[in-house]
């Protein structure tokens, strides 16, 4: 604590991680707008949302990517008339099929 260095290093996570909770609350009930799936005005299964998106941005933090490609991938789907997470699926294998076929084409 002496330097302040701790301090403001708890004081940035403290910040990253409310603009990142605010950020995936905003996106989910505008998503969720979008595609006619709330109930009420509010957003069902709002937990295993919050759950699953957060394992995503940590495991895509660790990957080196963002939080916001999660968004404006769901964004374009369900725009394209997606509803389920068959898109989000299809859309995960075909990225890793070409991690690898891109190197191979480009050989």
């Amino acid at each position: 604590w002496g330097s302040g260095k701790l301090t403001g290093m708890v004081v940035g996570t403290l910040v990253f991680l409310f603009v990142a909770l605010f950020d995936l609350a905003g996106v989910q009930y505008g998503l969720m707008g979008i595609a006619g799936l709330l109930k009420d005005g509010a957003v069902p299964r709002s937990t295993s949302i919050f759950a699953s998106a957060g394992l995503a941005t940590m495991v895509g933090s660790l990957l080196g990517t963002s939080p916001v490609i999660i968004a404006n991938e769901s964004s374009a789907g369900i725009v394209e008339g997606a509803r389920t997470g068959l898109m989000a699926v299809t859309v995960a294998v075909l990225f890793a099929l070409s991690a690898f076929i891109g190197p191979l084409l480009s050989a």
